[in-house]
């Protein structure tokens, strides 16, 4: 941190390329409640072309005004599922002190949605087909020694990431993404990932949800102690949590595919009168939508992950390692359940804590406030992630 503030000349207008470029993405969203932390940010000028050139790939499988908005949404939908980013790039460039020279900076931002540029690919032509051979050139103040204080915004699946072999100095920077590990790698076979680099200055942001803060009802009585929608079309994991569920015979679960529920507002209303809620990993390593969406209806989540890593060492019990999101500010013990690698030898009460653990398993209101994206609220995810960042400047 640096003593002296900038003076009025060394600030920057929040008229920019970068503001004109995302106009029409911003012009109906609610300014951010919060607070940056006093920290000073220097955005990086890129190509205005790059920019609109991604909303209009975008704009080809969704509304624009749904990337923000308050549209009905499905868990099926990619693109909303993938782009939590935009709430935080809104909330940086919107509440944060912008200077003009990197020597003032407290930190850099990259204002660029990696994972929407990788998501709006996976369903047609790309406008800019290689976003590194156009980020590179622009990130003239990225070294060794500043990569540190570089933010990044990649909303996707850690397997993902980019690698710094490809961006030099990019596993030092901060990264904005879904987690569940500090590292990226690839997919030996449907159950084996290969650890190939470190992502230790990292961010594990939530998936965006199709629940609303409103789900949460604290007078509601959870009846149920068990509860799951699982898509067993994605990965075997979800057929083998049916069909285990199912053995049980137990009326106080209810494990049934995604294919039973008539409508997605079903799944909120169990999520709604359940106290544990199965969030079991995605077809790569990942916390899924489901776990943000039970801690918001106050369901603790129940995380399950059957990959084995594999790299410098072998993750025996990976749902034990994954990490969740925003846990540098947020105390999950109390508050997530990890499922053990003996699980599948488990009975269904065994998997959660008895009656007469000591532990308090339960959802306070807040948490699951900020386990959402609404830029109208000060604990909302995005500033969840604007306060990591305030850690990591700090360490």
């Amino acid at each position: 941190m640096y003593a002296r503030r900038p003076n009025r000349d060394q600030l920057v207008s929040h008229t920019s390329v970068v503001d004109s470029a995302y106009a029409r993405l911003f012009q109906n969203v609610p300014f951010p409640r919060g607070g940056c932390h006093d920290l000073r940010m220097y955005v990086y000028d890129l190509p205005e072309y790059v920019m609109r050139g991604t909303l209009q790939d975008a704009a080809r499988v969704t509304s624009i005004d749904c990337l923000l908005g308050r549209c009905n949404t499905s868990f099926a939908n990619k693109v909303l599922q993938y782009t939590g980013e935009l709430f935080v790039l809104r909330r940086l460039l919107a509440q944060c002190t912008r200077v003009r020279r990197p020597s003032l900076a407290d930190f850099f931002l990259v204002p660029f949605p990696l994972s929407l540029w990788r998501v709006v690919g996976w369903t047609g032509k790309r406008s800019v087909p290689n976003i590194l051979n156009v980020l590179q050139p622009h990130l003239v103040h990225m070294s060794n020694a500043t990569a540190h204080k570089h933010v990044f915004l990649d909303t996707n699946d850690a397997v993902f990431l980019l690698r710094s072999k490809e961006l030099p100095h990019f596993n030092r920077a901060i990264v904005v993404h879904l987690g569940p590990d500090f590292w990226s790698g690839r997919m030996r076979d449907p159950w084996t990932l290969v650890v190939e680099e470190s992502f230790e200055r990292s961010i594990i942001a939530p998936y965006r949800s199709h629940v609303s803060e409103d789900c949460w009802q604290p007078g509601a009585g959870r009846h149920v102690a068990m509860f799951g929608a699982l898509n067993t079309k994605t990965h075997p994991i979800r057929i083998r949590l049916v069909e285990h569920f199912a053995a049980q015979r137990d009326s106080a679960t209810h494990v049934k595919p995604m294919s039973d529920f008539a409508e997605l507002s079903d799944t909120t209303a169990w999520m709604q009168r359940s106290k544990y809620c199965l969030t079991p990993a995605g077809d790569t390593p990942s916390i899924t939508q489901r776990f943000p969406a039970a801690v918001a209806c106050g369901c603790v989540p129940v995380y399950l992950d059957p990959y084995t890593r594999i790299g410098a060492y072998e993750d025996g019990n990976p749902a034990l390692s994954a990490t969740f999101p925003l846990h540098r500010t947020i105390d999950w013990r109390h508050a997530a359940v990890r499922a053990s690698a003996a699980f599948w030898k488990t009975p269904s009460s065994r998997l959660v804590p008895g009656g007469g653990s000591k532990a308090e398993w339960r959802i306070p209101k807040k948490l699951g406030r900020r386990m959402l994206y609404n830029l109208h609220r000060s604990d909302d995810a995005s500033q969840g992630v604007l306060d990591e960042i305030s850690v990591l400047l700090k360490q």
